[in-house]
């Protein structure tokens, strides 16, 4: 309510609107209370919502809904999903002949049509259609040829007009769509093969009170990372201490980087960008060095550890790695990552590129998509995280790569919990293990000091990888001799990358001479502009040979810092 204040207020301190457009018409019952505390009298939602709530559809259009929480009331405007997609990807006629098939039935009927701004110009294809094509002023001398029996009002206008004709209690919710692109795979794809067999049977219309999907929360179940922003934001939320804080936590928000559905969303990285940088924006934290909080820890709670303007968020149990490391000086989240998942319209997705139709009037929903090279083969579902600090140990003589590097592990430290004290005893194939990592902060950099120990009584001989993923900048990313960093592969005991976008220099001095391999990660993903390769991140892979006889040990080290 604090960021609907803010939103409203600039544009005039003495207008204070009575009705509000949820975000993505996401729902929940406890809005309610919340909307009439901020005096909002009207909310517009999507009819889907009503109708999974069992409210007759033929009842839909007449005027406001009522709604409570714990006794605190507001009124719903049902929004006609028909109307929806008729506007603007059909002809202005069949908007009208729908809505005189209403004026028929009832000449009071309410039809509510609100709906994204995009559509009209943003979208795909929509800016010739309704300008060029002339569909928008064909649109409104349509209607205004009506005028004698068709009524345009806003619904402020409705409301003053109208009593409420009922009262209902919707699930959490939002519209149809999203309640597949919240769903967890595999979950989201079974939904929407059985949704299509519905469509394509006509029984879709009938059974779509019954026929649920997920709601909007799920995306922190489906998405760790969106849970890692919001989990950031209510630690931003306990801790702000002035009103530049609180503007900041309402930018940081946003809801469009937190899911993913048509629209890029979570899988564009300068909108994850834009979060972390109000985020960190927001942060004035002068606690102890090191701190307990809850971001992802199921277990155990996670650790803050300040080093002077670098702030490292470590989760023992996601296997004691970096999952925060926040540079205020740039107002940088280096583990801003992304991992590559298998999404449902993956499965969708024919062997052969489509041929190309040329259709103006195609809903964002319905638009034949272009492959680009190489799609395809990016369609890869890691099976872990792509934090920082992941131990790894694979056979010595083992060729690995970016993608092979998960299955060439023969240990089981990656994504598994640490203790507190981040030390975790496991094994590679037969042999026990014992890994212990202490983090040392310093001045924007920080110490890692592994001490690897064979608690069997055989001999240990293995590849220890130490595993980054840091959200750096694609083709932007440079060595010390201006070369590109991307797959570097190569023997070294210091490393230099140059990022001139953040005008900062990361630097890696490690303890001996160990192989450093590099690559660019995309992700194969999808968005209003069709299918995309977007880049997320730079694996860092360093790799140091590891023989040890019964009851030995080694230590090893990195030393890592962020110059500005």
């Amino acid at each position: 309510m604090g960021a609907s204040n803010c939103i409203a207020h600039p544009f005039n301190p003495l207008f204070w609107p009575t009705g509000i457009w949820m975000a993505e018409r996401v729902w929940e019952p406890q809005l309610a209370g919340s909307l009439a505390k901020a005096d909002v009298d009207f909310a517009l939602l999507d009819d889907f919502h009503f109708i999974q709530a069992g409210v007759d559809e033929n009842s839909l259009t007449n005027g406001p809904i009522l709604t409570d929480d714990l006794g605190e009331e507001v009124s719903l405007l049902p929004i006609n999903e028909k109307l929806r997609y008729l506007i603007p990807f059909h002809d202005p006629h069949e908007t009208i002949e729908f809505c005189r098939e209403y004026h028929k039935q009832n000449p009071d009927s309410v039809l509510v049509m609100v709906d994204d701004g995009e559509k009209f110009g943003a979208w795909p294809g929509t800016n010739d259609l309704v300008y060029k094509n002339h569909w928008l002023d064909n649109f409104l001398t349509a209607l205004a040829a009506e005028k004698d029996w068709l009524e345009l009002a806003l619904p402020s206008e409705i409301m003053s007009s109208y009593e409420p004709s009922q009262r209902a209690y919707l699930p959490p919710n939002s519209y149809s769509e999203m309640s597949e692109w919240s769903l967890p795979m595999p979950a989201a794809g079974n939904y929407a093969n059985y949704r299509k067999q519905l469509l394509d049977s006509g029984e879709l219309s009938e059974l779509k009170p019954f026929f649920r999907g997920g709601y909007w929360r799920q995306f922190f179940q489906k998405y760790e990372e969106s849970l890692l922003m919001q989990r950031r934001c209510l630690l931003l939320h306990n801790e702000q201490d002035s009103p530049d804080a609180e503007d900041h936590l309402w930018q940081a928000q946003c809801n469009c980087a937190y899911w993913h559905g048509v629209f890029g969303g979570l899988y564009l990285p300068h909108l994850r960008h834009a979060i972390y940088e109000n985020i960190i924006a927001g942060t004035n934290y002068s606690g102890p060095e090191i701190s307990e909080v809850k971001l992802l820890g199921h277990n155990l709670p996670d650790m803050r550890i300040n080093c002077g303007d670098l702030t490292l968020f470590v989760s023992p149990d996601r296997g004691g790695s970096i999952i925060g490391m926040e540079d205020r000086r740039s107002k940088w989240n280096l583990q801003n990552t992304l991992r590559r998942r298998v999404e449902a319209y993956h499965l969708s997705i024919p062997d052969e590129d489509p041929a190309p139709v040329a259709n103006d009037s195609a809903s964002i929903h319905d638009l034949i998509r272009e492959i680009p090279p190489g799609f395809r083969d990016a369609i890869i579902d890691d099976l872990y995280p792509r934090f920082s600090l992941i131990d790894r140990l694979l056979p010595v003589d083992a060729k690995y790569d970016s993608d092979s590097i998960h299955e060439l592990d023969q240990g089981n430290f990656c994504d598994s919990q640490y203790s507190s004290s981040l030390k975790r005893s496991a094994h590679f194939n037969d042999i026990a293990v014992d890994i212990e990592r202490v983090i040392t902060p310093g001045d924007n950099c920080f110490t890692v000091n592994w001490t690897i120990t064979n608690i069997s009584d055989k001999q240990l001989s293995t590849r220890f990888i130490s595993e980054w993923n840091l959200a750096l900048y694609d083709n932007e990313s440079f060595l010390a001799d201006g070369s590109k960093v991307d797959d570097l592969n190569t023997e070294l005991s210091e490393l230099e990358v140059a990022i001139p976008l953040r005008d900062s220099k990361l630097e890696w001095k490690m303890s001996e001479q160990c192989s450093v391999l590099v690559t660019a990660v995309h992700t194969a993903s999808q968005s209003e502009s069709g299918y995309e390769m977007t880049y997320q991140q730079h694996q860092f892979l360093f790799g140091i040979l590891v023989q040890l006889a019964a009851g030995e040990s080694v230590d090893l080290k990195i030393d890592f810092a962020v110059n500005n």
